[in-house]
């Protein structure tokens, strides 16, 4: 009988040098994960609405909303906690925590250099918002209108001196101040809070110069709707291309009375 001829050998599967170029491809493109994004960082340090919250017209962190920077740059939340149970935070009588180590990033709005005043010192256009629900810890990127009053942080940049411009607390009997505490109780982040040590809204001169907010301090926010937030700041991106704005990223704890 004719020799048989030799069966071929099943060729290898390259997953992994495969799994590992997929990898480098979400860095590259700057994923929404906190990691991906600090990967990109180069700090040396680590209004309601006018209209109802249902009209808003951005998206959520870590939706399709980040695609619209021109930096490319991804940004938003995790869920679950950022720390460990030695970072567990502290809490008195009257008090419960609500949300423990949670993972933010403000990121800093895009700066359109033609933008105009078109809402008597309030709007502007073309605009892009970042906006923190400081009841929710819900972050909101690529919004067009800064919240007039409510339970809103929010950060814009227009060409124009609108009064909205900077880092604005919008709930408009609520109070925040900066500390240096990692882990204050309750009653300390509150006591911060009122003593209103920021000025509201933090200008864009005194974000631009890291005077006020920077890595290794923290804001602490009171509601009127009553919960108390603290926001540590673990690490500044400054963003030169664009108007030098900074983005935070940040660890959140809140408190809500019992």
């Amino acid at each position: 009988q004719p020799a048989q001829a030799p069966t071929a050998a099943p060729k290898r599967r390259r997953t992994g040098l495969v799994a590992a170029l997929a990898v480098v491809g979400v860095l590259a493109v700057g994923g929404g994960s906190i990691a991906a994004y600090q990967l990109m960082g180069d700090s040396g340090s680590e209004e309601g609405k006018d209209g109802a919250a249902g009209d808003r017209s951005g998206s959520k962190a870590g939706g399709a909303g980040e695609g619209d920077r021109d930096t490319g740059r991804g940004t938003g939340q995790e869920s679950g906690s950022g720390g460990t149970a030695g970072d567990a935070p502290k809490t008195t009588a009257g008090w419960q925590v609500s949300a423990q180590n949670k993972n933010l990033v403000l990121r800093a709005p895009k700066f359109y250099p033609n933008a105009k005043d078109v809402g008597s010192d309030t709007l502007c256009r073309p605009s892009d918002v970042t906006t923190l629900d400081i009841n929710d810890l819900d972050v909101t990127i690529n919004d067009t209108r800064a919240p007039g009053s409510g339970p809103w942080l929010s950060y814009t940049d227009c060409p124009d001196p609108i009064s909205r411009n900077g880092i604005r607390l919008a709930d408009p009997a609520g109070a925040f101040g900066v500390t240096d505490e990692r882990r204050p109780t309750p009653a300390q982040c509150r006591s911060t809070a009122q003593e209103g040590s920021l000025p509201n809204p933090i200008p864009l001169s005194r974000i631009r110069d890291d005077s006020v907010l920077k890595a290794g301090t923290g804001l602490c926010i009171e509601s009127t709707d009553g919960p108390l937030t603290h926001l540590w700041i673990t690490k500044v991106n400054k963003e030169p291309e664009n108007d030098n704005l900074r983005t935070y990223v940040v660890t959140a704890t809140q408190w809500k009375p019992e």
